[in-house]
């Protein structure tokens, strides 16, 4: 064992980043993955290039959340995530409802948001149109997972395609 202190400290992904992120196998790449975990991960530390070996804890990081949530993990972390809409999970839409998911189509691929700035920005327009943000948040939940919860919207929406997310919302209005 080296009980050497490391010349540096080695960046690795926050782990409740890492049990979204290792999920979405079913719609991103593992290569679109790894470039979320890279940008987390920069982000968090406040840099703007990794090392090699920060990369590799980066892709352990991962490897150790995967097994965590097949292994450990309650199923309130778990994300079942598929490619086409659930068929249940439009239903009951209501027109207030589609309103907020219309106007989030109009405006979500025209920014570049951060995690802060867009969940805010769902909040608002929940509680502008449908005058209850919480149901806008289940909203989004259900037609992205089939759950009425789930991780911290605003980094999960970030996290995904943006075209992948207006044409699963498309299918839903």
């Amino acid at each position: 064992m080296n009980n050497k202190i490391p010349e540096r400290l080695i960046k690795r992904i926050p782990f409740k980043y890492a049990i979204i992120i290792c999920q979405l196998g079913e719609i991103l790449s593992e290569e679109m993955i790894m470039e979320n975990a890279i940008r987390v991960t920069k982000k968090k530390y406040g840099v703007e290039t990794l090392t090699s070996e920060d990369m590799e804890e980066i892709k352990k990081g991962l490897q150790r959340a995967r097994y965590w949530v097949e292994s450990f993990g309650p199923d309130t972390v778990k994300i079942k995530i598929t490619k086409e809409l659930l068929s249940d999970s439009a239903q009951g839409i209501t027109d207030k409802q589609r309103k907020v998911l219309e106007t989030f189509i109009n405006d979500f691929p025209a920014r570049d948001w951060d995690e802060d700035s867009l969940q805010n920005y769902i909040f608002n327009i929940g509680k502008e149109f449908d005058g209850n943000y919480k149901e806008t948040f289940q909203l989004f939940y259900r037609l992205l997972i089939g759950k009425n919860f789930g991780p911290r919207l605003a980094p999960f929406l970030l996290s995904l395609d943006k075209e992948w997310i207006i044409e699963r919302f498309k299918k839903a209005i």
